[in-house]
């Protein structure tokens, strides 16, 4: 697991925010409204201390959404929303109230699309800041997990030899509604070359 300093972590924020952005305009263009996605905070974890959190505190059940990607980096990146958020979040993209608690295979490719956008968004801003390049699968879509579902899922894809787990904490809004949720990028990348990434970023910006 990498240990980053503070400055470390700000580059790594601030990458996330401009994949955020990117992903908010895709979106807002697919579904004709204006959508915000907010990094809130980052975490870089071992396999250990993401399933800790996410059996503790942070992820009760609901979906997940899983893309696949592989090249010159290869990984996984996650989706999770909460049950009660991902109905709320389908309900305001799609422009309706009252429906059923159930999602539909409707509902199912509008969170394929979202986790999509998204999660390819994070992965590619980050991978060419290495200048490396990253082939994405068709998403996969899992909905009404319970918490040992999840965990046993995410245990599953966290299993790889060094693979570096960041977790960001995202806040969506959408017509004054915030609707939380969390990006996990499970990178099978050594420890050193996530680190010089960031000094990359970073070193431009200090020369100033």
């Amino acid at each position: 697991m990498a240990v980053l300093s503070e400055s470390e972590r700000e580059v790594l924020q601030e990458l996330m925010n401009i994949a955020a952005g990117k992903a908010a305009d895709t979106m807002a263009r697919l579904f004709g409204k204006r959508i915000g996605i907010n990094i809130a905070a980052i975490q870089v974890l071992s396999q250990e201390s993401l399933l800790n959190l996410l059996g503790e505190t942070l992820f009760p059940g609901g979906a997940i959404v899983e893309q696949n990607f592989w090249g010159d980096i290869q990984g996984l990146a996650l989706l999770l929303l909460p049950h009660d958020e991902t109905v709320r979040l389908v309900n305001q993209l799609l422009d309706v109230n009252g429906r059923p608690t159930h999602l539909s295979v409707e509902d199912r490719g509008v969170l394929s699309e979202l986790g999509n956008v998204i999660l390819s968004a994070c992965v590619s801003t980050f991978v060419q800041q290495l200048q490396r390049r990253a082939r994405f699968q068709l998403p996969e879509v899992l909905t009404d997990l319970n918490a040992e579902q999840v965990i046993g899922r995410v245990d599953l894809h966290t299993r790889r030899q060094n693979a570096q787990v960041i977790l960001l904490s995202t806040h969506f809004e959408i017509r004054e509604q915030r609707l939380n949720a969390w990006i996990a990028l499970i990178l099978a990348l050594e420890t050193q070359p996530l680190l010089n990434a960031l000094h990359a970023i970073r070193e431009p910006s200090d020369a100033h």
